[in-house]
């Protein structure tokens, strides 16, 4: 049987199971359609010996907890949602913070640094962020340093 004809056939099954997994429809069809991709990217490392279903389950699997450590690292907050009018300096100060918020989004591979770093920002010790987060202080150091990093480098030519 062709890969494509077994894919096919359990396309029903990838949607349940996605839907199993997110609770929500459009998150679910997000999760299948990205698991329909890295099946077929990856087409060439199954073994075709082998049942096609537990293949399948683990890359979505895989998928879904990346996604879901992804959305849980750094909730962000648009500031403009909290402003009913800002003033002529508020909204200087509202265009750089967005400016900054965007920079840190698109650094989306240290998001748990940058957290580390928001946390640190509003004032939060080494030891408090470490019982925040459940990890040691020495790694909230290292998170953090790296967090400033990639926020510097998000920020290279920015200026006021």
């Amino acid at each position: 049987m062709r890969f494509d004809d077994v894919v096919i056939g359990h396309l029903g099954w990838i949607a349940r199971i996605a839907f199993r997994f997110c609770k929500n429809k459009c998150d679910a069809d997000d999760l299948a359609q990205e698991t329909l991709c890295r099946i077929y990217a990856n087409r060439m490392k199954f073994d075709n010996a082998r049942d096609f279903k537990p293949w399948a389950l683990t890359v979505m699997t895989n998928l879904f907890k990346t996604q879901r450590a992804r959305k849980e690292c750094v909730p962000f907050m648009a500031l403009a949602d909290d402003l009913d009018t800002p003033a002529s300096s508020m909204a200087d100060n509202l265009a750089n913070y967005n400016d900054i918020l965007e920079a840190v989004r698109r650094s989306s591979r240290v998001a748990v640094g940058v957290q580390c770093v928001l946390l640190y920002a509003e004032g939060y010790s080494y030891d408090e962020i470490s019982g925040m987060l459940g990890i040691r202080t020495g790694t909230v150091k290292s998170r953090i340093a790296a967090g400033r990093a990639a926020i510097r480098n998000a920020l290279d030519g920015y200026s006021d």
